[in-house]
């Protein structure tokens, strides 16, 4: 137990560094992911904090404007199914690369959906059933989910207010905006899926790190 415990905290802290050096400010994102995302999520989520780790280095990945917008889809994609290995919801942030622009995206991205849905097939189909019941037939409730949407909607609300007076790159700036309106649109669907929408907005703490 040590050991998993012991490398599942290096794939999660990897992936936060790797993610804080990029921010404006590293040590300020640093240190706001310490309460929650460390604390909380690092050692109350295991598989869904190494997948974090995965999206964190995906989301550097893709923000990266120094890079061609194929190498940052590819890698962006495979960060994405690394993290699904260890917790299949991480695959909800997919669609996220279709935001980039770039020549001959009609044939690149049909090719990719094509991609994704035989690997899903091949890996995670045998899983879906038991999913469906977890997160939205179950009973099980998880309290603390709209606490983490609140946090998310609260400083994305700040964030859309100052946004004319602060230099975000236009992808970055779209992610935040986007991400903001999906804790507004869970927010709403706590009291009929809790489990569900505490899952979903784990993977929407990288934006509180992103704002600050």
């Amino acid at each position: 137990v040590i050991f998993v415990n012991t490398i599942s905290a290096l794939l999660l802290l990897y992936g936060l560094q790797y993610f804080c050096r990029r921010q404006s400010v590293p040590w300020l994102a640093l240190a706001v992911s310490i309460p929650y995302l460390v604390i909380v999520v690092g050692m109350g989520y295991q598989r869904q904090s190494i997948a974090i780790g995965f999206e964190l280095l995906a989301l550097s990945v893709i923000f990266d404007s120094q890079l061609s917008t194929y190498y940052r889809t590819f890698k962006y994609v495979l960060f994405i199914l690394f993290g699904a290995l260890f917790h299949k919801t991480v695959l909800i942030m997919l669609p996220l690369c279709l935001l980039l622009d770039g020549q001959n995206k009609y044939v690149i991205y049909p090719v990719l959906i094509l991609f994704l849905i035989g690997f899903y097939n091949a890996i995670f189909a045998n899983d879906i059933d038991l999913m469906v019941y977890s997160y939205i037939e179950g009973k099980k409730n998880s309290d603390g989910a709209l606490i983490r949407l609140l946090m998310t909607a609260c400083l994305g609300g700040f964030y859309f207010i100052v946004r004319n007076k602060v230099d975000t790159p236009n992808l970055e700036h779209k992610v935040i905006l986007m991400g903001t309106q999906l804790s507004l649109l869970l927010i709403a669907l706590v009291p009929f899926y809790s489990t569900l929408v505490d899952r979903v907005s784990l993977y929407l703490i990288p934006l509180q790190l992103m704002i600050v």
